[in-house]
């Protein structure tokens, strides 16, 4: 990510009224816009991939709703920063900036910044579950929140033949749908 040159630090109201340069997208990290880099076609493939499944796996379940490329208010520093999310699931009636589930995508060019994001994630009280899939292989990480509210310390991992079982949502993925003609060498 690239941050732009600003005089001041923005708000995230100013931030929402800034018209950017051109098509890019931006978030905003403690005040100031970040340019996030383009998807590669394999994360793009799998971020249609993901909120496919999820949204068939939702199917009839109101008022969920899959959402991508979805804004995340923090629940730190909230005037200061807002991120984008490259699915999310949110089950709350009139609250789609409240989710349950957070998939990131890790790419080459994201991957650092991508999880840091967890913790930036794991503030906000709504979200019980964060998914990390990686573009380059089948893998994902999934943080869960307990039911006391506790993350567990360390994430549940899955590979190519797993099922993902998301409990935030009740749902449960098959890691060979979601990355089915996602990566060149996946037939």
């Amino acid at each position: 990510m690239t941050a732009l040159p600003h005089p001041e630090r923005m708000t995230v109201e100013e931030f929402f009224a800034w018209t950017g340069m051109g098509d890019t997208v931006y978030e905003l990290i403690d005040g100031h816009p970040y340019a996030q880099a383009a998807p590669s076609e394999e994360h793009a493939a799998l971020q249609a991939a993901v909120a496919g499944e999820l949204r068939n796996a939702l199917a009839g379940r109101r008022p969920c709703r899959v959402m991508t490329e979805a804004g995340v208010r923090a629940a730190l520093r909230p005037r200061w920063n807002y991120r984008q999310a490259d699915v999310v699931v949110s089950c709350r009636p009139r609250q789609p900036s409240a989710p349950e589930l957070i998939v990131k995508i890790l790419s080459p060019s994201n991957e650092q910044g991508a999880r840091n994001r967890l913790f930036y994630y794991a503030a906000i009280e709504s979200v019980r579950e964060v998914l990390f899939l990686d573009s380059r292989r089948a893998a994902a990480e999934l943080y869960r929140r307990d039911a006391a509210g506790h993350w567990a310390p360390e994430p549940l991992l899955y590979g190519p033949g797993d099922r993902l079982d998301l409990v935030s949502i009740d749902a449960v993925l098959d890691m060979a749908v979601l990355y089915d003609g996602v990566l060149p060498d996946a037939g």
